[in-house]
């Protein structure tokens, strides 16, 4: 009877060892996800400015990645013969932007077409974009013709 005690005691200290590295290896899992959560941050925010926040960010603009949101100025849209390059400006009430882009881009990109430019002023003033995300149109919302009235049934 003696023994079985022994055994018991053997056997409920090692049952909190094993509990306690259990938890210790837990929140070290849990610091190491919350620490890659907090590094990825910095790196994946870029606000919305206008062009003239641009402008105002002097030098900071050249280094610091950044999205401008405008229209697309009709007219000046420049595809290149040679490679994927793409030269337009981009305008909102504060002014305008050149901005030139090397890629494939989605096929509503066009005149009067609401985009957001990310990428990086260059010293020369033109706007370098690495990304350039085109602002789908509505084309499925339509007004109801006058007079006619479309009640909900039921």
């Amino acid at each position: 009877m003696a023994g079985e005690v022994a055994l018991e005691r053997a056997g409920g200290r090692n049952r909190r060892v094993f509990d306690i590295k259990i938890i210790v290896g837990g929140v070290i899992i849990l610091l190491a996800v919350a620490y890659l959560v907090v590094a990825a941050l910095p790196s994946g925010t870029a606000y919305y400015i206008t062009v003239s926040e641009l402008a105002d960010m002097g030098e900071r603009a050249q280094t610091q990645q950044t999205r401008v949101s405008g229209n697309v100025v009709p007219g000046t849209i420049v595809r290149s013969a040679e490679s994927q390059d793409v030269r337009f400006q981009v305008e909102d009430e504060s002014g305008r932007l050149t901005v030139v882009y090397s890629g494939v881009l989605s096929d509503i990109f066009g005149d009067h077409v609401q985009v957001v430019v990310e990428g990086k002023q260059g010293q020369d003033g033109v706007y370098y974009a690495d990304q350039v995300f085109a602002k789908c149109p509505s084309r499925f919302e339509e007004a109801a013709p006058a007079g006619k009235d479309y009640a909900q049934p039921g």
